[in-house]
């Protein structure tokens, strides 16, 4: 063993448990919090179940709390310098910047897990690569966690982001006027941040608080510009299923549907194709998760491609109500008589137009013998 290992050891001996763990950390920094973000991540992708359950609340709401306590710890300790403080507080200053890092990668792992499973990736993309651009970049970010208008600026995202679907599962609505509320509870919960910070360090408030209102005030207007432009997913919505049939029908607590046989290979293709005779129909059934509670009104929005003008055309709209609470998600349907052969899509939206899913298929007529199979919803 070399002198130099024979140091480094005979220093670990001497150290207290706290200094043992302190230098175990910034020897492993690096490899410690890359098992952390790729682990805690799966972990909740399995474990986050129902965005409306206590549990998966409790822990975020839990996480929020965490991180404004170690915000305001950290800034004691900038503010005072550590002069004054116990040696123990001194020590554990990278503890405080951990738990900020630690919770802050909790919180946006979650928020990527729910609003994803909540999104159409085709209008809701660039929001979702927001929040996962947090998730990978807090990896990054342990160094500007001493700054107060950085933590404040991601703490804010992380509280907005949480209300904009807490708030209306405890409604039991959702729409404009409820995400407009969201942001009166994101800008009051900040506000108490805030006011604690200018009593506990009046000096680091008072050097940041242009740079914290202007970063409050751009955070809160861009949130608000991607609502409005339908980019943020429609969450606490979620599509739990779409499938396309040549008939479904009420029967009792379920639906009957009538659908074509396909091979198992069949799973694999893009579009499913419906075979349909001359004026025959097609149904979009789909299956919708609400909150408990949750009265809305879901859209089934149909389209065909037109081939001559490479583009979209809108056929119609269907208004469909549905209550929240079941697990599977509520169960509605659309139909469309005598249908065209060609490339169609229903997107599933919210009425003010925040797409929830997408299904595409293909209708051709009926030239042979196809198998078809009733089954029950």
């Amino acid at each position: 063993m070399s002198k130099e290992n024979t140091k480094k050891t005979e220093k670990r001996i001497g150290m207290s448990f706290l200094e043992r763990a302190t230098y175990f950390y910034k020897t492993h920094e690096h490899r410690i919090s890359s098992y952390a973000l790729v682990f805690g991540f799966i972990v909740d992708n399995f474990t986050l179940r129902r965005i409306d359950l206590f549990f998966e609340n409790f822990v975020m709401a839990s996480y929020l709390v965490v991180a404004g306590v170690s915000i305001a710890l950290v800034n004691i300790l900038e503010e005072k310098g550590g002069a004054s403080l116990h040696p123990i507080f001194r020590r554990a200053h990278w503890l405080l910047s951990l738990a900020i890092q630690f919770v802050f990668g909790g919180l946006f792992s979650a928020f990527v897990v729910f609003y994803s499973r909540s999104a159409s990736l085709v209008s809701s993309w660039p929001f979702i690569l927001i929040l996962f651009g947090l998730l990978i970049g807090n990896e990054f970010f342990k160094k500007h966690y001493e700054r107060l208008v950085f933590q404040v600026g991601i703490y804010f995202v992380a509280l907005f982001s949480y209300f904009i679907f807490s708030v209306p599962i405890l409604i039991g609505e959702m729409g404009p006027a409820i995400f407009l509320l969201s942001g009166v509870v994101s800008l009051c919960a900040i506000s108490l941040l805030f006011c604690g910070l200018r009593k506990i360090v009046p000096r680091r408030y008072v050097e940041g608080r242009r740079g914290l209102f202007v970063t409050i005030g751009s955070i809160f207007l861009s949130i608000n510009i991607l609502y409005f432009t339908n980019i943020i997913p429609p969450i606490p919505l979620s599509l739990k299923d779409a499938e396309v049939f040549h008939n479904v029908e009420r029967v009792g607590g379920g639906y009957r549907v009538v659908a074509e046989k396909r091979g198992w290979y069949e799973v694999f293709f893009p579009t499913e194709t419906l075979h349909v005779e001359e004026g025959g129909s097609a149904y979009v059934f789909s299956a919708i998760f609400a909150p408990t509670r949750l009265q809305t009104s879901i859209v089934h929005h149909w389209y065909y491609y037109n081939k001559e003008k490479g583009l979209w055309v809108s056929s119609h709209k269907v208004d469909l109500p549905i209550l929240g609470g079941r697990g599977g998600g509520y169960r509605i349907y659309s139909f469309k008589q005598d249908i065209a052969p060609g490339l169609w899509r229903v997107d599933v939206e919210t009425k003010g137009g925040l797409g929830v899913g997408r299904l595409e298929f293909m209708v051709e007529r009926l030239t042979d013998v196809v198998t078809l199979e009733e089954r029950m919803l």
